[in-house]
């Protein structure tokens, strides 16, 4: 009964930890593309 009710927590915070996970990693992705588009004379994708 008890590793039962752990299960429901683990899986109903999953979610919100995928979540996390994908913000963590693309934070500093759009972070870098924002300031390489700026340096780029405001151009997205000009090299």
């Amino acid at each position: 009964m008890e590793g039962e009710g752990r299960f429901d927590f683990s899986f109903s915070v999953l979610p919100y930890f995928l979540l996390t996970l994908v913000s963590v990693s693309l934070g500093p992705l759009l972070y870098s593309v924002v300031k390489g588009s700026k340096r780029n004379g405001g151009k997205f994708g000009h090299q």
